[in-house]
């Protein structure tokens, strides 16, 4: 694992150690401005992020103001639940065969200047069993 937080390694009481890199600092430091990367946690080798998480969360900020955002949560609303999402995929039939999907919530907050309005959305991964209605 991973310890200390200088940059290098060591060896201190006979421990052996490496310091994490700052991923988060280097790809912000080529990145849009308006795209950031939060956090980050190791994973072992054979994950996915497509096809080993167990769900996933998705946040969206609209620096755009005056956006209808009744409207936006009106249409939210229509995307909880399950459905089939087919039409926005890339179709992948060796890896991918059922399209469905769960959203378990889709809101929208709004904040004042400091940060723009944010959606949000979550839903399990496609190979855990749809969740009832």
């Amino acid at each position: 694992g991973a310890k200390g937080g200088g940059k290098g390694g060591g060896n201190k009481g006979g421990e052996r150690w490496v310091s994490e890199h700052d991923y988060c600092s280097t790809l912000n430091s080529v990145l849009p401005r308006d795209v950031r990367v939060l956090g980050w946690a190791p994973v072992s080798d054979g994950f996915s992020a497509r096809f080993s998480a167990s769900s996933r969360t998705y946040r969206y900020f609209f620096v755009r103001q005056n956006l209808d955002l009744g409207a936006m949560a009106d249409a939210a609303k229509r995307f909880v639940g399950d459905h089939d999402f087919r039409n926005f995929c890339k179709i992948d039939a060796a890896n991918v065969s059922n399209f469905r999907r769960v959203l378990k919530s889709f809101t929208l907050h709004s904040q004042e200047c400091s940060a723009p309005s944010a959606m949000r959305f979550e839903e399990p991964a496609p190979n855990l069993p749809n969740l009832p209605n």
